[in-house]
């Protein structure tokens, strides 16, 4: 089982955990209509820890990068 870096904050938070392909991921924290009301009253943090980081190295990543995505890269 595989652990983000915001395990700690999210146990602390009272989050109920379940495999998510592997990944230990906080599903609730067990009132839908508390997190609901936080939400709407400040700001939520999504953990996606668990999805894909890439590294792009050489004189052309920014170009390769730049026709690969619909943002500019620079």
């Amino acid at each position: 089982m595989r652990y983000t870096p915001l395990q700690a904050l999210h146990t602390a938070a009272g989050a109920r955990w379940a495999d998510l392909d592997g990944w230990s991921m906080a599903m609730d924290f067990g009132d839908a209509a508390a997190e609901y009301a936080a939400l709407d009253r400040g700001a939520g943090l999504v953990d996606l820890s668990f999805r894909g980081k890439g590294r792009l190295t050489g004189p052309d990543r920014a170009v390769f990068l730049h026709n690969m995505v619909t943002n500019d890269v620079v």
